[in-house]
């Protein structure tokens, strides 16, 4: 997952540098909108790989975070109720996995290092087309979660309750989108405050909501509503976090002048823009040279990722069959171990912001030591806290 960060960010470095009616080339610098930095120092690169890497961990450890969260209120309810959940869980992320491809930080991030903000936002609308479509079938396979746990054999009541859990989750698909694009997008600028302040907001909300609805403490003569309000209570949050970050999108866009005049040209309009303006509006820029340009980095990386889930999606559904405690805690210690991944991808990610911002101003050199950085960092930290992570599953058992 980190090599593969860092290879879509140096190959998509032409799909920046030869845009349609632009025939500058990569080498050539541009004064850029937001600046990696740092210089070509190796200590500081590597000092400020870890300081970038922080606030994207705490990004995207968000979602999974609140979801652990959700595990330990189950836990206390009913050992049915965390069965359910966990089984939600396993057929939600080997489905939902095709919308985790993280290509928009290298393009945004090679236009901005071009200062070329009008081709940021473009590929900001393009990902919102691509994953809004995406998640269509997503959405059609999570209303089946009870037949396919029934189909492998789980009792009615706990496949019933699974299926409800993944319902319920539909409604937060569109705002997970969201966020993860917007996210992308500001980290691509190396702006991070907004979405590490959401994301904390988000976390302390669902725990403090869970705890009240779901376990009914600390309000005297109430138990809380159970199993039915975990899933309705996360997905709260979820639209909470997501019109943050929307907010600060649109004020980031009001108060910055390049970006509020980023406008698309009749040249750049999309085929079917020439129908309405509010088509225009909403397609503008969405040729289909780069439609297919974001495509051929997406995919590949969505599909490489999802390797990973569907394996351990089959080892969950092993575990499955093996009875309620089983899946429970197959369930609780992989997000244990999903968390790390994130960590170690959060460093990849850094590493791939700094090669995309050098490369869209022409600094070679710099990419290539961001590389070297990005790909050293992860696989040194795997060895350092490999023992942390096997001591911490041994006593979780």
């Amino acid at each position: 997952m980190a090599d593969q960060e860092i290879q879509l960010s140096t190959e998509s470095t032409s799909l920046i540098a030869q845009e349609e009616g632009h025939h500058r080339t990569i080498i050539e610098p541009t004064p850029p909108i937001t600046s990696d930095g740092v210089n070509n120092n190796l200590v500081d690169d590597v000092l400020d790989t870890f300081h970038l890497a922080l606030p994207i961990f705490i990004s995207r450890v968000s979602f999974v975070g609140m979801k652990t969260t959700d595990t330990a209120l189950l836990g206390h309810v009913s050992g049915e109720s965390l069965s359910a959940a966990a089984l939600s869980d396993l057929w939600s992320m080997c489905t939902g996995v095709i919308l985790q491809g993280r290509v928009l930080t290298i393009l945004v991030g090679q236009s901005v290092g071009a200062n070329n903000p009008h081709l940021a936002l473009i590929y900001l609308r393009i990902s919102f087309l691509i994953l809004g479509t995406l998640s269509i079938p997503v959405m059609i396979a999570w209303t089946f979660t009870q037949q396919i746990w029934e189909a492998f054999g789980q009792s009615t009541a706990v496949a019933k309750d699974a299926g409800y859990y993944s319902f319920a989750f539909i409604f937060s698909i569109p705002a997970q989108i969201g966020w993860s694009q917007l996210a992308q997008f500001f980290s691509a600028q190396r702006i991070m405050k907004p979405e590490v302040v959401a994301s904390l907001m988000a976390l302390a909300c669902n725990l403090v909501l869970g705890v009240v609805f779901v376990l009914g403490v600390p309000l005297k003569g109430f138990g809380g509503y159970g199993f039915k309000a975990c899933p309705i209570v996360t997905v709260t949050v979820v639209w909470f976090q997501f019109i943050m970050l929307w907010g600060y999108f649109h004020w980031f866009r009001s108060k910055n002048t390049h970006w509020m005049n980023a406008n698309v040209s009749i040249r750049d309009m999309s085929p079917i823009g020439h129908i309405s303006p509010l088509l225009a509006s909403l397609t503008e820029g969405m040729t289909t040279k780069r439609l297919l340009a974001y495509s051929r980095l997406y995919f590949p990386a969505a599909l490489a990722l999802a390797s990973d889930f569907w394996r351990m999606g089959v080892i969950g559904a092993v575990a499955a069959t093996l009875g309620e405690r089983e899946v429970g805690l197959f369930n609780a210690s992989y997000r244990i171990l999903w968390i790390t991944l994130i960590f170690v991808g959060a460093l990849a990610g850094a590493a791939g912001i700094k090669i995309s911002l050098r490369l869209g101003t022409g600094n070679a050199i710099g990419a290539r030591q961001a590389a070297f950085v990005g790909v050293f960092y992860p696989s040194a930290s795997y060895w350092f806290y490999q023992p942390l992570y096997t001591s911490t599953l041994e006593h979780s058992v």
